[in-house]
C-alpha cells in the first residue's frame, strides 16, 4: 500500500521532479488540489493588501515597511539564537542609511534595506549564493567566530550536523563540497527553469537550501532572506518582512516539516514542507492585511478627531498632528525631525515651536542613537478637549 501510494504520487502527470536526492530518493513535489487552493487564497488576500496599500498615505507605507523590516530581522535572528533588540537594529538601520562603518548585524540590515528599494537579488549560480552570504554575515563571523567562515572553494569544506535542543543530531548537511555545489546548481536550475507555480518553487527551494546546509553558520537566516526576496517578486513588497515572524510563531511545526521530509520513509516527497510553507505565506498575508486594515481604520478615526479643531489651530499645525498620528500607528519609534522638515517644508525651529504647542502628555519623544523621534499618545489625543487649544 505504501509503495503503491508513492508510485502513484511519483508518476502523477503534474508531479514536479527535482534533480537532487533526499537521502537515496530523488526529490519531488506532489501538487494536489489543496496546494492550489492555498495558492489561490494567498493571491486573493494579496490583491486586497495591494488595494489597501494604494489607499494608505505613502509615508505610512514607508514607515510601516521599516517597522516590519526591523521585526523580520529580529525574529529571524531569534530563531537562530542570535541576540538582537529592536532598538539596536533601529540604530543600525540609521547607520546603514548614513553609510557608517561596518559593525555586527549591519550586513543583514543593509541587505534587507536593499529589498525596500525594489532591488532583485541575483542567485543564478553558486557563487551568487556565496556572494550574498558574504554580504549578510562575513563581517559578523570574521569578528566573532572565524571557524564558522566558509573554508571551501565556495561553501564549507567540512561536514556539519544540525543538533536539537537536547543535543541530538537531527540532520547532516550535504557533504563533501563537490556534492554541495552540484546539488545547489540543480536547485538553482529548478528555481530558474521549472514551470511549476512560483510559490511552490519558493517553498521547495526553502526546504532544499536547508537540506543542503551549504554553510557552517547562517543557513537559516540566508534561506529566509532569499525566500523573502523571492516572495517580494511575486506578491506585495511587505510580505518579505513578515515571513520570519510567522515562522517564529510556528517554530515547532517548521522543524517538524523539515523532519518529515528528511525521513527516509518519505522517499524524497517534499510536499509536506511545501504545504507548510504555503500555510506560512497565507498566515503572513492574513496577518499583514489585518494589521494594515486596523491601522487604516484607526487613522481615519483619529483624523476625524483632529478635524474637530481645524478652526482653533493653523493648517500647518494640523498637518503636524496628522504626521505624528501616522507615526504613532505605522512607524517603529516615530518620525524624525529630518522627516518632519521634508514633509512640512519648515525650519527645525518652527517645527519645535509647533511641537511645544501639543498639550499635556500627548507628545511622545524617543531617542534612538542620536536621533529624536516624535509621535502622539493617541489615548491622550482622544481624551483632550481640543476646543480649548
Amino acid at each position: 500500500m505504501y509503495e503503491k501510494e508513492y508510485t502513484r504520487r511519483w508518476n502523477e502527470e503534474n508531479a514536479i521532479h527535482i534533480d537532487i536526492n533526499i537521502g537515496s530518493n530523488p526529490a519531488f513535489v506532489y501538487p494536489d488540489y489543496r496546494m492550489y487552493e492555498k495558492i489561490v487564497a494567498i493571491l486573493r488576500v494579496d490583491t486586497n493588501i495591494r488595494m489597501l496599500c494604494r489607499d494608505l498615505p505613502g509615508i505610512a507605507i514607508h514607515q510601516y515597511t521599516e517597522r516590519c523590516l526591523i521585526g523580520e530581522i529580529l525574529q529571524s535572528n531569534n530563531i537562530e539564537g542570535v541576540v538582537s533588540t529592536r532598538k539596536e537594529l533601529s540604530e543600525i538601520l540609521q547607520e546603514v542609511k548614513k553609510k557608517k562603518k561596518p559593525r555586527n548585524l549591519m550586513g543583514i540590515v543593509s541587505q534587507y534595506v536593499m529589498l525596500t528599494n525594489n532591488s532583485r537579488i541575483n542567485i543564478s549560480s553558486c557563487q551568487d549564493i556565496r556572494d550574498l552570504y558574504d554580504k549578510l554575515f562575513s563581517y559578523d563571523i570574521e569578528k566573532n567566530d572565524k571557524d564558522d567562515l566558509p573554508d571551501g572553494k565556495i561553501f564549507r569544506a567540512g561536514p556539519v550536523s544540525i543538533i536539537s535542543e537536547t543535543q541530538k543530531e537531527i540532520h547532516k548537511g550535504t557533504y563533501p563540497e563537490t556534492k554541495i555545489i552540484s546539488s545547489m546548481e540543480q536547485v538553482l536550475l529548478f528555481l530558474e527553469t521549472s514551470k511549476a507555480d512560483p510559490l511552490i518553487k519558493i517553498a521547495a527551494f526553502h526546504y532544499l537550501f536547508g537540506y543542503i546546509h551549504p554553510f557552517y553558520d547562517g543557513n537559516g537566516r540566508t534561506s529566509r532572506f532569499i525566500s523573502s526576496a523571492l516572495l517580494m517578486n511575486e506578491l506585495n513588497s511587505l510580505i518579505g518582512f513578515r515571513i520570519s515572524y510567522t515562522i517564529k510563531e510556528n517554530l515547532s511545526k517548521y522543524y517538524k516539516a523539515f523532519k518529515i521530509c528528511n525521513d527516509p520513509k518519505n522517499k524524497g516527497d517534499i510536499s509536506p514542507f511545501v504545504h507548510f510553507f504555503l500555510d506560512i505565506i497565507l498566515e503572513s498575508e492574513n496577518n499583514l492585511y489585518s494589521a494594515l486594515k486596523d491601522r487604516q481604520e484607526k487613522l481615519e478615526y483619529y483624523d476625524r478627531i483632529i478635524d474637530r479643531f481645524t478652526e482653533e489651530i493653523d493648517s500647518s499645525t494640523i498637518f503636524l498632528y496628522r504626521l505624528l498620528t501616522k507615526a504613532a500607528l505605522f512607524s517603529n519609534y516615530g518620525i524624525s525631525m529630518h522627516e518632519l522638515e521634508n514633509n512640512m517644508k519648515e525650519s527645525p525651529n518652527t517645527i519645535r515651536k509647533r511641537l511645544r504647542q501639543i498639550p499635556g502628555k500627548a507628545l511622545i519623544r524617543k531617542v534612538v542613537g542620536r536621533t529624536n523621534y516624535y509621535s502622539l499618545d493617541l489615548d491622550e489625543i482622544e481624551s483632550l478637549n481640543f476646543g480649548t487649544l
